[in-house]
């Protein structure tokens, strides 16, 4: 907890305390008012006009109360002050109508502080650091109010009853005082608030407020029971003090209570607190029904309110913690204020209808009711939980529903038609691939019509989706044929008639066999290979081998695609060729023609293509499509892979469905280096979504979470130790990956269908320490998931850096290569800095912060360091540089026109503009002081952006925050050249 964290904890828990104490003050003192002033039997009354009135108010300060804005906050409660000093003066002057309207008025301003106390409360800190602390803040409430209420005892002894009044005159001072010292981490005010959200549509504040309604039936039936004993009774001064005692022993009774209920939270679950609550409360209801008396009912009271005001206040504040930001408050408000009282306004109506005709039973029975269906209710709340968790993770109304596939694709098959008829290429490409998928009998016109779209690419996808009707004349594709130009367009063609009628082809074989253009002859060396005579297959064969050794590009082309359709013999040596071909489109061809092959020595010529990233993709595919078990050759090589080619053959790995996969992975996990092992168990959780794991593959898993626990551990010790800023950076990181790496294996293990709706969240978690609202709810969602309570403890014990390592030495802690050489590594400067410290200053690079440092260090091994005198031109206008320079110290000019338009300063990149965009300088870099510099080549740059493409994503921000520099640095009239 850092020091703005503490003060925020201190300040939320005195504005809690004044709020429970204020509401505990005034209702003592406006419950006597009223009995001392009123017959007993205008009680229903009492309630029914207390309520109505809370709910007036508090509807009408909505619009001031549901924001987290400070200023009307504390104006209503100014107002409130301002109220309640009146009334001391008014007091000389007592009289009834003075009674009947205060007593009302101290109803209505109880909920203003106890509604927006919590409001502060959840907006001062995140989910998680909200749910640890809210059983501690509701303990400090307890003991707190505990020690006012003993405070009030011997004040009214000394004082009078009047003493409740300046005290809490007292208490909404400090109240709004600590209001005004409290920062807010999340802020909304009545222009930000999301208008458009209502808390009707979600499912978990429905079933909350309806239980909290339920239990505050049950609380009038039993304070009436009390109230109307007490009147029997007492008078003002003693009703006002048993009050008094009343209230210490619930604060007391509260305050023992905390440690159970945080107990049950973190053990059970958020709904265990309402059914543990549920089942107390009516096995205290029991005594009453068979000895009515006022210690009975007394006691029933104090536990239907220690229940409240712990087990239920804790489930519920951290249920609507999950509710979006701008629905928080108004839950809040709505469910401690209108629904409250909205509820006491019906039980008080029962009562009314009662009061005369029947003893107390029938209170009795419906309390029982009541009671049945909190507890159905309470079952709900921690299913509707995880979902509302769920729909802020994914940005979206959970609730709206989803149309089915069905739906879905009617409604799209009616796009179709202006999908076809577009002039827009991505618009028609999207209407043949919805067409492809439909499996419709019928045939659209309009597909027939681009038959004769002047775009080839068109023309083939067009063909390709062709082949799914069965409506199409082989005179209409013959026709088409004589028309066809391009060879690629031709080809699919030849192919989609080769699927409606193999025997017309085999009609021409000859002819198409000895034709000069090579699409043809691919089609009839199918067909001949698939249908024809043996003389016909040898001929193929013959033709099929003059193609692939051809110089002609497209003849070899055409040549792969034939071999990927059929079948003969082994021929890796000719595949081995063609892959290596320096042509793109063969090389990828022969790539898919390796599908069908059961040969070992092309699964390693794969696994060797993964580090080409123009074919690295096709390449992953073969492999698992390939028609043997590649995962132990792809364990082998992941063991003695370089680092830059770890990601494909783990994907690959991970999407496998073969004997040996799990056996494989099983074995890696344990070996892995520690940056691979990172990727490895992402790939392991969404592997975990595809197909199910089996269980010793799971418990191979969990037998690993302690040593990433222990590993986690050793990081935040190692935080705690180190002083050297950069050093400390770079831990930070690791911990970070660390951390990503135990929430992958644990969701994985636990509930893996549901990795893809929190992954991005998890990924967005940055260096800096600056708090990530939407990475603190996934984590609250996956311990909605954990139902190991010991190990979600572990878990989050180590993640939030709970956990205390003893001082060790790191040559006695495990540690990766990397972590034990930025420890032992000494600092060094200019021509003699090491690679260590140019990783160090790479990282301080926007583009660069979010690499590994494994990779980093095959671009710190590659940069020079360079130093440049002022006057110098980096970069010339003209210049096409193959070079972008980092800057370690100094600054440089960029000029344009003649004008400089920006300074370029440390840790900034210089030449990484004119080498992005390919095209030569059009400014001018001048050295505006002597500067020292790391130098990367274009070929280390290069490799970094196709082996780390997340790189990309930092580079678009890098460039977007330049161009609005530049942009605000213009003038109104000046433009961008």
């Amino acid at each position: 907890m850092n020091d703005k964290d503490k003060i925020n904890f201190y300040l939320v828990s005195v504005i809690l305390l004044t709020s429970v104490a204020i509401g505990a003050l005034l209702s003592s003192y406006s419950t006597a008012l009223y009995i001392s002033n009123f017959p007993r039997s205008s009680l229903p009354y009492y309630f029914i006009f207390s309520g109505v009135i809370s709910v007036l108010v508090m509807w009408i300060l909505i619009p001031i109360l549901e924001t987290t804005d400070k200023k009307p906050i504390l104006l209503t409660q100014i107002i409130s002050i301002i109220l309640a000093a009146l009334y001391l003066i008014l007091s000389w002057w007592p009289s009834k109508i003075l009674s009947l309207i205060y007593t009302f008025l101290f109803v209505g301003i109880i909920p203003i502080y106890a509604a927006n106390s919590w409001d502060i409360a959840e907006s001062a800190f995140d989910i998680r650091f909200f749910k640890r602390f809210t059983n501690k803040f509701l303990a400090i409430n307890s003991i707190g109010s505990g020690c006012i209420s003993i405070f009030s005892y011997f004040g009214i002894d000394i004082w009078g009853q009047g003493f409740l009044i300046y005290f809490s005159l007292f208490l909404m001072i400090v109240n709004c005082l600590a209001i005004t010292k409290v920062k807010l981490e999340q802020t909304t005010t009545s222009k930000s608030r999301t208008d458009s959200l209502s808390l009707r549509i979600y499912p978990l504040f429905l079933i909350l407020a309806g239980f909290i309604a339920l239990l505050n039936l049950v609380v009038v039936f039993a304070n009436y029971q009390m109230m109307f004993r007490l009147s029997e009774a007492f008078d003002m001064t003693q009703i006002t003090k048993f009050m008094t005692v009343f209230y210490l022993v619930l604060n007391f009774g509260a305050f023992f209570s905390q440690y159970y209920a945080k107990r049950i939270l973190e053990g059970f679950g958020i709904s265990a607190l309402f059914i543990f609550s549920t089942v107390i409360i009516f096995i205290f209801l029991l005594p009453t029904i068979v000895n009515s008396n006022l210690y009975s009912i007394t006691l029933f009271n104090e536990i239907i309110w220690i229940a409240y005001a712990v087990f239920i206040s804790l489930g519920s504040q951290v249920a609507l913690n999950a509710l979006p930001l701008g629905l928080k408050n108004k839950g809040q408000i709505f469910i401690n204020a209108i629904t409250v009282n909205l509820a006491r306004i019906v039980a008080s109506f029962i009562l009314l209808f009662f009061v005369y005709r029947y003893a107390f039973y029938p209170y009795m029975i419906l309390a029982i009711l009541a009671l049945s269906i909190m507890l159905i209710l309470s079952c709900k709340i921690k299913k509707f939980y995880g979902e509302t968790l769920l729909a802020s993770i994914k940005g979206k109304s959970f609730y709206l529903p989803v149309l089915e596939e069905e739906h879905d694709y009617h409604f799209l098959k009616g796009q179709v038609n202006s999908l076809l008829k577009s002039e827009d290429p991505i618009k028609i490409k999207l209407g043949l691939s919805i067409l492809r998928g439909s499996k419709d009998k019928g045939m659209d016109k309009n597909l027939l019509n681009l038959f004769d779209n002047p775009d080839p690419l068109i023309r083939i996808e067009a063909y390709k989706a062709s082949s799914d009707f069965k409506k199409l004349y082989l005179a209409q594709l013959t026709q088409q044929l004589q028309k066809e130009t391009d060879p690629e367009a031709t080809w699919q063609l030849l192919y989609l008639i080769f699927q409606k009628s193999p025997h017309s082809i085999m009609e021409k074989l000859d002819e198409y066999l000895h034709s000069s253009n090579s699409a043809y002859q691919a089609i009839a060396t199918i067909a001949a290979i698939k249908y024809g005579e043996f003389s016909q297959v040898r001929d193929a064969i013959e033709t099929l081998e003059k193609m692939t050794n051809s110089k002609d590009e497209d003849e070899k082309f055409f040549a792969v695609i034939a071999l990927s359709e059929v079948s003969v013999g082994n021929p890796v040596d000719l595949l081995e060729k063609l892959i290596n071909d320096k042509n793109y489109k063969v090389a990828k061809q022969a790539i898919k023609a390796t599908h069908n092959m059961q040969d070992r020595r092309i699964a390693h010529l794969l696994i060797k293509k993964l580090s080409q990233s123009n074919i690295c993709h096709d390449a992953m595919q073969s492999l698992l499509k390939i028609k043997i078990d590649v995962a132990p050759l792809i364990f082998r090589s992941s063991l003695k892979i370089n680092v830059h080619r770890y990601k494909p053959l783990i994907r690959v790995l991970c999407n496998l469905n073969s004997l040996t996969t799990e056996k494989s992975l099983s074995r890696l996990i344990s070996k892995a280096p520690f940056l691979l092992s990172i990727e490895l168990a992402k790939q392991i959780a969404l592997r975990a979504t595809k197909f199910e794991l089996s269980e010793p593959f799971k418990k191979n898993i969990l037998s690993h979470i302690d040593e990433i626990i222990a590993e986690l551990n050793t990081f935040n010790f190692l935080l705690q130790q180190q002083t050297n800023a950069d050093k400390k950076n770079e831990l930070l990181f690791r911990r970070q990956l660390a951390e990503k790496k135990l929430i992958y294996y644990l969701v994985a293990v636990i509930k893996p269908e549901k990795i893809m709706e929190i992954y991005p969240k998890l990924e967005a978690k940055s260096l800096s320490q600056e708090k990530n609202t939407e990475y603190e709810i996934a984590l609250e969602y996956i311990d909605w998931l954990i139902d190991d309570r010991n190990l979600a403890k572990k878990f989050f014990a180590s993640i939030e850096d709970q956990l205390q390592v003893s001082n060790l030495s790191s040559s006695q802690l495990k540690l990766d290569c990397w972590t034990k050489k930025i420890l032992d590594h000494e600092s060094s400067e200019g021509k003699a800095m090491d690679t260590v410290d140019k990783v160090f200053a790479l990282r301080k690079v926007p583009i660069y912060a979010h690499i590994p440092a494994e990779l980093l260090m095959s671009i710190a091994e590659e940069c020079q360091f360079v130093e440049f005198s002022k006057g110098e031109k980096l970069i010339k206008i003209g210049d096409y540089p193959d070079k972008i320079y980092m800057i370690l110290s100094g600054s440089v000019a960029v000029i344009h026109n003649g004008k400089i338009e920006r300074y370029e300063k440390e840790n900034d990149v210089v030449g990484l503009f004119v080498l992005l965009s390919g095209r030569k300088s059009q400014l001018e870099v001048v050295v505006n002081e002597s500067s020292a510099m790391l130098e990367i080549s274009r070929t280390v740059f290069e490799q970094l952006t196709n082996d780390y493409p997340e790189i990309l994503r930092e580079i678009a921000k890098y460039v977007v925050g330049i161009y609005i520099d530049v942009v605000e640095s213009l003038g109104p009239n000046e433009s961008i050249s």
